[in-house]
C-alpha cells in the first residue's frame, strides 16, 4: 500500500511568536534534496502501482521530471558525479530521446509533442490569457509580441560569447 503521507517528512516551521533565524544556503539545498528524493521514491511507487501520471499527458510530473530537476540541483551545487547518474539514468531509461540538432532549431519548442519534452502544458487560447502572458512576451514562432517585432534581445556580449558550433546560437536574430 503506497504511503500518501510520510510521518518522517518534515518542515522546519514557527510554533511560536519567536522567529526563526535565517537558514544557510546549504541547509536549503540540504531540504531541497531530501524533498526531491522523496518525491522521486513517492512517484515511482504511483506509477508501480498503476496510478502515475496519465499515459500521454505532461501537465503533472512524473519521477523523471523530479529527477531531471534534483539533476540541476546537483549540477548548481557543483556535485557533477550525481548530476551525470542521474542524467545518465533518464537518457538511458525514461523513453525522453534527446533532439536533434534540427529538431532544436526548426521545432520552436512549440508542441508538446516533442518526444523531449519530460513537463509541459499545452497552450491554447482556451487555456491562457493570450497576449498578457509569458509566452505572449517572448514566445517568437506563435503571434505575440515578439512576433510582431517587439523582440526580446540578448546582449550582444552574450551573444558573442555563444559559440558558432553551437546550434542554439540560431535562436537569437541580432538587430544591430
Amino acid at each position: 500500500m503506497i504511503k500518501m503521507l510520510r510521518p518522517y517528512l518534515f518542515y522546519r516551521s514557527q510554533t511560536t511568536a519567536e522567529t526563526l533565524g535565517l537558514s544557510t544556503v546549504e541547509e536549503v539545498y540540504e531540504r531541497v534534496i531530501i524533498d526531491l528524493k522523496e518525491s522521486i521514491n513517492i512517484l515511482e511507487e504511483l506509477e508501480a502501482a498503476g496510478i502515475g501520471r496519465p499515459n500521454g499527458t505532461k501537465d503533472q510530473i512524473d519521477q523523471w521530471t523530479a529527477k531531471g530537476i534534483l539533476a540541476y540541483v546537483y549540477l548548481t551545487k557543483g556535485e557533477y558525479e550525481n548530476a551525470a547518474a542521474l542524467t545518465s539514468d533518464i537518457i538511458n531509461n525514461s523513453g525522453y530521446p534527446l533532439m536533434s540538432e534540427t529538431e532544436i532549431i526548426e521545432s520552436g519548442f512549440r508542441s508538446i509533442n516533442i518526444g523531449s519534452w519530460m513537463w509541459a502544458f499545452d497552450i491554447t487560447k482556451d487555456n491562457t490569457g493570450g497576449l498578457p502572458t509569458f509566452w505572449g512576451q517572448v514566445d517568437y514562432f506563435t503571434y505575440s509580441y515578439c512576433s510582431a517585432g517587439d523582440y526580446k534581445m540578448i546582449d550582444h556580449n552574450l551573444y558573442n560569447e555563444i559559440p558558432e558550433t553551437d546550434t542554439r546560437k540560431q535562436w537569437f536574430h541580432r538587430l544591430y
